[in-house]
């Protein structure tokens, strides 16, 4: 796994255990990334979004888990 992926992938992790949904601001804050980062990864696919348009974090780690697998 590349290296910037286990990272954003950690940092994720970490806060799928205090956070189950969130906007992209509050994401790019808690990851300490900026706002268009998530936005890239938004526009690439690499979010799970629920009904109400929040990011379901704890769907994008198992999203991101599956991918990292992939690799």
């Amino acid at each position: 796994m590349d290296y910037c992926l286990a990272e954003h992938l950690a940092r994720l992790e970490r806060t799928a255990e205090s956070h189950d949904r969130c906007t992209s601001t509050e994401l790019a804050n808690w990851n300490k990334v900026s706002r268009q980062t998530v936005y890239n990864w938004r526009d690439r696919g690499l979010l799970v979004f629920d009904a109400k348009k929040k990011i379901d974090v704890l769907a994008t780690v198992a999203l991101w888990r599956f991918l990292s697998k992939l690799r």
